[in-house]
């Protein structure tokens, strides 16, 4: 892909996680002001809506994640420069890091070393590929 081409997939990536993220917040926002609001009766029906609702959230952005870091590891694959597969090692490890907010056990465990080992790989092909002002080289240094 060419850069603007890879600035398009990250924007559109951002754009949906950052939507998914938005309606998560919004929704604890509303539900925490709705308890406030409310009798203590209501409270436990108020909070196991809010569960719900998360949850169901939290499985948005799992999947969104997922589907971004599946088409990051396949366009890896057939990445021809070194700069489209430092992009998308950064993109694999951005995707994991946020993937680890709403995962547990072992598996948290499995993608936080595989976000590292992507973030490690990234660096190591821009220090010797890229100029060290290079917007991706600088990005993984953020």
């Amino acid at each position: 892909l060419t850069m603007r081409e890879r600035f398009l997939f990250s924007s559109s990536c951002k754009q949906v996680f950052g939507a998914c993220r938005k309606s998560l917040l919004q929704s604890l926002l509303q539900v925490a002001s709705d308890v406030e609001c409310k009798e203590n009766s209501c409270i436990a029906t108020e909070v196991c809506r809010l569960k719900q609702e998360s949850t169901q959230l939290e499985d948005d952005m799992l999947k969104v994640c997922t589907r971004v870091i599946d088409m990051a590891d396949h366009q890896l694959s057939i990445a021809l420069s070194v700069e489209s597969m430092v992009f998308y090692l950064k993109t694999i490890g951005d995707y994991l890091r946020y993937k680890v907010s709403f995962l547990k056990g072992s598996e948290k465990e499995h993608a936080v070393d595989r976000a590292q080992a992507c973030y490690d790989e990234a660096a190591e092909r821009a220090a010797i590929e890229l100029p060290a002002c290079h917007p991706l080289r600088v990005g993984l240094l953020l």
